[in-house]
This record gives structure tokens, sequence and C-alpha cells, in this order.
């Protein structure tokens, strides 16, 4: 883009910060949010190859996130008994890329710093503290604040999560508006790690409790109840997501980190797994109970000069591990903004760009995440692993739709990997490498 823009963008979450960043260099950039500062749940997030290599070209200091590259996701049933180890390397080492843990605050804290910085190319981000967007005219770029204020931006960018204030000026149309219940809640905490050793110790458990795999405990039966527990912070905490039906928990949950889990409903859940899962739901500081909704994929992410990204955009539910990793692939399809081989296209031209790539994949990963949740397809676990860690960037994405081929190639991938995972289908618990909670 030739001329500077004024951006604008709702919602200051992972997406909107990092959007920021890649925009900061070529342009002004105002960040609206509703809440004062770091809000992020205490909960950890996943980041696959394709994230971990975006956000470090931009400047991502994996000390400062406390970001731990992964070695392993080891599968168990509820009584510890071991059913599989997967090593990620058998994936990361073709991609050039690392499969990792973090803490969500951290994560934010350090895109904040990658925004705000005067250390890092452009003019520092502008961001708007407490104030709300009560209404956004998509093709003008008007932006409307609760008390009054106007911003008149070239480009806004709706980050606004997923309860976003923008997709429905955006659709303009009733479909697809809300996310919907998965039929699944998840119940979040960390433990920190001295705790988590003296637990491991009680029940005389060897090895690191906090090395950095991802574990997966399942319970194996028609209620597909599920514990993931990984490290995050350096190995500081231990992240614990507890998934269950909805249909279990008997009273009406949010699709809300805030929603405290009521006294004893952990323990009561997950009654009949190995004691020390109890233990460590006993000594959780406040633990959220989180209703999994998803998105229908849809029919645009774009209208005027408005964009959609992130949870905004393509809500999934974490079967797939894929919505932070979305989220940054999304912030940085921006970049085409700052590319001089697109300064004669108009905002709302380029913004259709990235519609025809970001929609494209997004879509095809919420479809898989909704296939993976309800067990269906396993047997193709090993295309979409392949698939959600392979993505070449925004402009060789649109090299290949226009030149009539595949979107994503899937280099690593061939009918072997599949028809290995098909003939574990029956027992595909056991196999599982991406089923993560990000």
């Amino acid at each position: 883009m030739a001329r500077k823009l004024n951006v604008t963008i709702v919602g200051g979450g992972i997406s909107g910060l990092l959007a920021a960043r890649v925009l900061r260099e070529k342009h002004n950039v105002t960040i609206v949010e509703r809440y004062a500062g770091n809000h992020e749940f205490g909960a950890a997030i996943t980041l696959g190859p394709t994230a971990i290599n975006i956000i470090e070209s931009l400047g991502f200091d994996r000390k400062r996130g406390g970001t731990m590259p992964a070695e392993k996701v080891l599968v168990w049933n509820k009584k510890l008994d071991s059913i599989s180890e997967n090593i990620t390397k058998k994936y990361t080492a073709k991609l050039s890329g690392d499969f990792t843990f973090s803490y969500r605050r951290d994560v934010w804290d350090e895109f904040l710093r990658l925004a705000t910085s005067d250390d890092v190319p452009g003019g520092p981000v502008k961001v708007l503290w407490e104030n709300n967007v009560v209404n956004v005219d998509v093709e003008s770029g008007t932006v409307h604040l609760d008390d009054g204020q106007k911003i008149e931006s070239d480009l806004v960018i709706g980050a606004d999560g997923i309860r976003s204030l923008i997709r429905p000026l955006v659709l303009q149309q009733e479909e697809s508006v809300h996310a919907r219940p998965s039929g699944s809640s998840a119940f979040r905490f960390t433990v920190p790690a001295e705790v988590v050793r003296e637990i491991h110790s009680k029940h005389g458990r060897l090895g690191d409790p906090l090395a950095a795999n991802m574990n997966l405990y399942m319970s194996a039966d028609e209620t597909q109840r599920t514990c993931v527990t990984y490290p995050c912070r350096s190995g500081q905490l231990l992240s614990c997501a507890f998934v269950v039906p909805d249909k279990l928990i008997a009273r009406e949950t949010v699709e809300s980190w805030a929603a405290e889990a009521e006294e004893g409903e952990i323990r009561r859940l997950f009654h009949d797994f190995h004691p020390m899962f109890l233990d460590l739901a006993d000594r959780a500081e406040k633990p959220r109970c989180w209703r999994l909704r998803d998105q229908d994929p849809l029919h645009t992410y774009t209208r005027g000069c408005t964009m959609l990204i992130g949870d905004a955009a393509h809500a999934m539910t974490p079967h797939l591990g894929q919505g932070g990793t979305q989220a940054i692939e999304d912030a940085a399809a921006f970049e085409l903004f700052n590319d001089p081989d697109y300064d004669a296209y108009t905002v709302p031209e380029i913004l259709k760009m990235m519609d025809r790539v970001r929609r494209q994949r997004a879509s095809q990963i919420q479809t898989w995440t909704r296939e993976f949740q309800t067990w269906k397809k396993r047997a193709l676990e090993e295309k979409y692993t392949w698939y959600c860690w392979t993505y070449p960037g925004i402009k060789e994405c649109l090299k290949r739709l226009d030149a009539g081929l595949e979107m994503i190639e899937l280099k690593h991938f061939d009918d072997t990997d599949a028809k290995e995972s098909q003939q574990q289908a029956p027992t595909a618990e056991s196999a599982v490498i991406q089923e993560v909670v990000s």
C-alpha cells in the first residue's frame, strides 16, 4: 500500500495484537480494547510450526514467552496405563518448526510488547483500553465508541472474539452470526510445578511430571471424557484441561474464560479416573468451566474496508489445537499491506485476496475439527496433521491459486501414512497427535 493507512483494530487479544505488530511497520494503528490490560485467562496455548515460525519472524522471544518445544505426545487410559507414544519430531523435523507449549498470558504480554515497543520497526501502536465499540460502518471505516468518539479508518479489523460485534455487520444476514454449542465443555486450570511434583510423588509416579510432553488420558468409554496436561511457562506450571460432554455436567455453561467451576464438580465428573487427577483438581486455584463452541464456516470474512480474523471469523473447538495458530496466520496475512507489489490495489481488493486464502484454509480446518471431535474420519488424522502444520504464507498461497494449484501442498504426506492410520482407526484414541486444548 503506497500510502500510510489509519488502521483500527477492534479487540486486543492475541490476533488483534499480532495484526497490529504486522501493520505498524508501515501504517498508523489503533487498538480499541474493552478490558484494562491483560485479561487472558490463566491457561495454556499450543502453537504449531506455522505459528511459531510466523511470530519468531516478527520478533517473538521464546524466553520472554516461556515457550517450550514439545517432545512427545503420550496417550494413557484413565488408570494411567500407557497406550501409545508419538514423537512430534516425526512432523516438525520436516517442517523446520516446533510444536510448542506456552502460557496464554505470557504470549499476550509478548505480543503487546511487539505492538507497542519502540524497539520494533514502525511507530508504536496506540491502545485505547476500557473502550467499547458500539457500531462500525464497515464500508466507510468509521468506528463508533460508547463515549461518543468516532474513529475514521481506512482499514478496520474485527478481532473481537467469539461474541463478535463486527461479524454480523460484515455478514449482513443471520446466517452463521452466532457460534453454537459443540456438546462439550472444558474445565481448565494450571497447577504450580512444586505442587505437581508433590502429587506425582505421593502416587509413586516415576519420571519428570513437567517434561515437555503432552499427556492425554482417555476414559475409553461412551462418555469420551478426556484429561489433557502439558507444561508451560518454561516448566513452572502444568496446564490441565478436563473435557466432558455437556449432558454430564447437568447445568448451563458459557463460552467464557470467567465461568468458575462449582466446588467438587471435577471430582464428581471424573470420579473413576486415577486419584492423581482428582488431587490435581483439588489443588487448582479457581478452575474455570468453558463451554466449547464453534462457528459454521462463513460465506465471507470481509465487507468494504473491514476484515474479520481469529475467533470472530472462524471460532472452532480445540480438538485439532488450531484456534491460536489460525489466528496468527490471519494476522500475518496483513503483510500484503506492507508490500510494494500490492501498492496498486485498494483496501477492499487486498482484503478480498486475504479472504480468498484465509477463509478457504480456516473453513477446512473448522470442518475437520468437527469431524475429529465426533470421532469421524479418524483414519485421516495423519493428513489433518500435515495440513494444519503446513502453510507457506499468504503470498505463496495466492500464487498457487492463481496457477490453478492446490493452495496447500502436502509435500510430506503420502498414502502410507493414511493406510497406517486407517489400520489403527478402531482404536483411534491410541494414535492422537492433535487432540490438544489450545
